[in-house]
């Protein structure tokens, strides 16, 4: 009598489904992505003086990429980096002003991107909601039309969290360097490895 060979199990994906996005859910994104663009638009270069934080950063991405040391250690590298690294492929007059207010619009419209994705994660259907949300946030629309990190570092942390829920070890890249922006987030690194232990 012939034993009956046992198949293999399929092994169980170590990343959770992607969620399913129905296309209305991207047309109303694709528009609220537009809308807030052309809303920022008519701020774009509106003050006459940057942030005063923005001195700061100036001066530590040119001694990250001057391979200095900085005339003050106040600011962390994280976004100065992201900011030299830009500065070297935007050409433009203002150079550091031009390339912060672009980074700052980008990952503005990449954190409603992101914000949408991790929502679809938790809430389902409802996904839209936190996305509208957030574009309704004076501060989320200040910030997004200024010399800051702020938008930049929100990118970051949104981006920390939707690689965590996919099981990916980028997760802890994205937290470091939102932790060279401000201090403040390291506290992902443990989140990151607390929700990580949790799924196994």
């Amino acid at each position: 009598m012939e034993q009956e060979v046992p198949q293999a199990e399929p092994q169980a994906d170590l990343v959770q489904d992607r969620p399913r996005v129905a296309g209305w859910e991207w047309a109303v994104l694709a528009v609220l992505m537009l809308g807030g663009l052309l809303s920022w638009a008519r701020y774009y270069m509106s003050f006459e003086m940057p942030n005063p934080d923005f001195f700061g950063m100036v001066d530590m991405a040119q001694a990250i990429f001057g391979l200095h040391l900085p005339s003050t250690l106040k600011r962390m590298p994280g976004y100065p980096f992201a900011l030299g690294l830009l500065g070297m492929i935007i050409p433009a007059d203002r150079t550091m002003v031009s390339v912060s207010m672009l980074l700052g619009l980008a990952c503005s419209a990449e954190s409603r991107l992101g914000l949408f994705l991790l929502s679809k994660r938790v809430v389902g259907r409802a996904a839209l909601i936190p996305v509208i949300a957030l574009l309704g946030t004076p501060m989320f629309s200040l910030m997004a039309t200024q010399t800051m990190l702020e938008a930049f570092m929100g990118l970051l942390i949104l981006l920390t969290f939707w690689l965590s829920s996919r099981g990916s070890q980028l997760a802890y890249v994205a937290a470091a360097w939102a932790t060279l922006c401000r201090q403040e987030c390291a506290i992902l690194v443990p989140l990151v490895w607390a929700l990580n232990l949790s799924e196994q």
